[in-house]
Order: structure tokens, then sequence, then C-alpha cells
């Protein structure tokens, strides 16, 4: 049975609860109602989850959302496997899409890379956070700004700590 069946919109707090595990999220990703628009699910600051709690979420995620916010920021055992599947499953008719990966210092440009190459087509609204990800380059960056949305109406970018982003990297996102 699905948590709240005609429910359009889901939001879930979990954010700095240091013994919650990688169930906690596939309890909640495996009840998803199939008609939902807007799925907002915080985990930051959960230390023990892994690559298996996105995994989860991408796995079972309504093929019809509207709005996708996740926020992962500071759980450090996440790696780019977490953003590929994420990227797998993005729904098409995506209109805003936001995450939060803040301080998880395993992600690489290849993660960025998968995000931008399935990046929906119609997207209004794009919020990346991925500040103090220190393997970060403008690898990442240039991927992002090649594939950005044409009709985007708001961008926010966040890199703030990225030590390996050169001068090219904002050079990337203003052409």
């Amino acid at each position: 049975s699905t948590l709240f069946p005609y429910t359009t919109l889901f939001r879930s707090d979990f954010s700095r609860c240091p013994i919650l595990t990688d169930e906690a999220a596939k309890a909640i990703s495996e009840k998803l109602p199939t008609n939902l628009r807007q799925l907002h699910l915080q985990f930051s600051c959960c230390e023990n989850l892994t690559d298996e709690a996105p995994r989860a979420i991408s796995k079972y995620m309504p093929k019809q959302l509207e709005q996708l916010h996740l926020n992962f920021a500071g759980s450090k055992n996440l790696t780019g496997s977490a953003l590929k599947a994420i990227s797998k499953t993005m729904p098409t008719d995506l209109q805003q899409l936001h995450l939060s990966f803040s301080g998880c210092p395993n992600l690489t440009d290849e993660a960025l890379k998968a995000i931008s190459r399935t990046m929906p087509k119609d997207l209004q609204q794009l919020n990346l956070s991925f500040s103090d990800c220190p393997n970060l380059t403008d690898e990442a960056l240039k991927a992002i700004s090649e594939t950005m949305p044409k009709d985007l109406q708001q961008l926010n970018l966040s890199f703030s700590d990225c030590l390996n982003l050169t001068d090219e990297a904002p050079q990337a996102i203003s052409e």
C-alpha cells in the first residue's frame, strides 16, 4: 500500500539523525504515491547513509514529478553512484530540480556529468549545491553549462570551497 495515495506533495526532514540508515530512505521511497507531483526529502548530516539511500529513492521515484528536492548535504559516505542513480530515473516533466550534496567529499565530476546528461529540457528552476566537494573540477560546471535548459528561469549554483575550481568554472557558466 502507498503512503497517503492521493497526496501530490510529500515533504520529510530527517536532517541530523545520526543513527538513521538507508532503510529509512527505502521505507519512505517504497510507499510514495505514483501520482506524486512534488517530492522534498531532507537527509542532511545523516552520517550512516550510503549510496543505497539515493538509489532507493530513484528506484521508486514517481514518473510524473514536477518538483524534486533532495538534500543529502554532509552525508559523507555518498559517492558519485548516488547521483548517477538519480540521473537514470530523472522525471522528464520535471520543472524544479534542487540537489544539495554539499560536504560530500567523494563526489566527482562524473556524478555531475550524469545529472547534466539527463537534465529535463523544460526545467524552469535549477538549484545545485555542491559546496565543499573537493574532487569537483571545472569539468563538472562545463558539463552543467553545456546542457542547461534554454528556458531556465531560475538558477542557483553553490560551489564554495570546491578547491579545484579555477577561473574556467565561472566562465563556463556565463557563456
